[in-house]
């Protein structure tokens, strides 16, 4: 059961008493009714970054004008680097003006110009015209990049939900054709393919902003024609061949039904050789960064954006090379969340297998047996425990994970007592997975004890 952050809370708690109109398909209503009420709904909605010049320009497509905004930072005395920013909305919705304030906080945040685009939207124009929008206005943006001021050697696609959907789209499409060059690519929360039977579209199909019931409409929306689903520009997920993809940023939502549909995704980029990092925000909900306004996390997961812009557009080569594993994170999530939480003794040894390995912090190697008995000294001190995973990275198989853990310790545990007192410890473990467990830690460091 996930526990879902303090701010998360509050506003689906709102949602529920019906303060707000996001979130949710009334089939009753228009599709100018949807719009206009995701549009003005407050919870979207907040301050924005000053100090940005802004340009609205029409780019030409295939299927007419594009509208463009181009977000400019501060003279740097070089032209910065540029990310396409395409808005989620579930394809049916959402607007330049609705993600003003996101694109002004990554370019203020990243010190790179942001370039948002005002794609057709279904079902008026649906599949392959939203992605066409898109990419053409990628490529008009690399090959005009000396009229906007910007490096159009150092490009960025950059998307969420239905938006990083289409920013995986462009850049397959732009890898299979030729060109645009793109450089590094960011995906918030995608939509990256149709998977309704994925356990997180079960476990979070109600009462977490996004509905599974939603998901499914704006998949009937975007693709009308069954046999679109499995299109790779449409469903990313399915493409054949992920290897000679740009870098990757993937950020998704713990309670998101789109969450493993999207960490797959990132799983896929990692396994072809793609330079991939992923970012689970426990806690959180779909389309959390467009809150930012009522949710801290929102803004971690935006600055975090910023920076990984930052770093991958300072250079043709930019990018750090960290490659991260989905896999990994959820096994160091259960590993802490779970296990230590419902502490199962006879569980001990499944986790803890003959080749599992701890390594202690004077750097002795504790056998099988010292490792089984570490573990069940663990468990058998302490009761009523409750771990918070703050912070997860994962760089290939490895892991770090931050966590605050609190309880009543019942017995001694590393020699430390007295026992039957409450306790708290804050610190991080560092560990390595093989095929979907944890084969080695080699160290457990304790930040503060309380």
């Amino acid at each position: 059961m996930a526990t879902v952050d303090p701010d998360v809370r509050a506003v689906l708690d709102e949602l529920a008493a019906g303060a707000y109109d996001t979130g949710r398909i009334d089939r009753s209503e228009t599709d100018e009714q949807r719009r206009s009420a995701i549009e003005t709904d407050p919870l979207l909605r907040r301050e924005t970054a000053p100090g940005l010049r802004t340009r609205d320009l029409l780019v030409p497509g295939p299927h007419g004008d594009v509208p463009v905004r181009a977000y400019l930072p501060a003279g740097t005395g070089e032209p910065p680097g540029v990310a396409m920013y395409f808005h989620g909305g579930g394809f049916h919705s959402g607007t330049i003006d609705l993600y003003d304030a996101t694109c002004r906080e990554l370019a203020a945040g990243s010190g790179c110009a942001i370039v948002s685009v005002g794609y057709r939207l279904a079902p008026e124009h649906p599949y392959p015209v939203p992605l066409d929008d898109c990419f053409a206005a990628t490529a008009w943006v690399q090959d005009n990049a000396a009229e906007l001021g910007v490096d159009g050697a150092r490009l960025a696609v950059v998307g969420g939900s239905a938006g990083g959907n289409l920013a995986a789209a462009v850049a397959l499409r732009a890898r299979d054709g030729s060109g645009p060059r793109i450089t590094h690519q960011v995906l918030l929360f995608p939509a990256a393919g149709h998977r309704p039977d994925s356990p997180s579209m079960h476990e979070f199909a109600q009462g977490y902003w996004l509905t599974a019931d939603t998901v499914e409409y704006c998949w009937h929306t975007y693709l009308p024609r069954p046999e679109d689903r499995t299109d790779p520009y449409a469903s990313p997920i399915d493409a054949p061949d992920l290897s000679g993809l740009p870098p990757a940023l993937v950020i998704t939502a713990e309670c998101d039904p789109l969450r493993d549909v999207g960490e797959l995704y990132a799983q896929r980029l990692a396994d072809a050789g793609v330079a991939t990092r992923l970012s689970r925000y426990f806690g959180t909900i779909h389309g959390f960064t467009l809150m930012a306004g009522r949710i801290r996390r929102g803004r971690e997961a935006l600055a975090e954006v910023a920076a990984s812009l930052a770093g991958a557009l300072r250079s043709p080569h930019g990018h750090d090379g960290l490659v991260a594993s989905a896999l990994a994170a959820e096994v160091v999530r259960r590993y802490f969340e779970d296990e230590l939480h419902h502490a199962d003794l006879d569980g001990a040894d499944a986790l803890h297998g003959e080749d599992y390995v701890w390594h202690a912090p004077n750097g002795r190697s504790l056998d099988r047996d010292e490792t089984s008995r570490f573990v069940r000294s663990l468990y058998r001190a302490h009761s009523d425990v409750t771990v918070d995973v703050h912070d997860l990275v994962a760089q290939g198989d490895r892991c770090v994970a931050r966590f605050t853990m609190a309880g009543r310790q019942t017995g001694t545990w590393m020699g430390v007592g007295p026992a039957d007192q409450k306790m708290s410890m804050r610190g991080q473990i560092l560990c390595r997975v093989r095929d979907g467990r944890i084969v080695e830690a080699w160290e457990l460091i304790v930040e503060e004890r309380g």
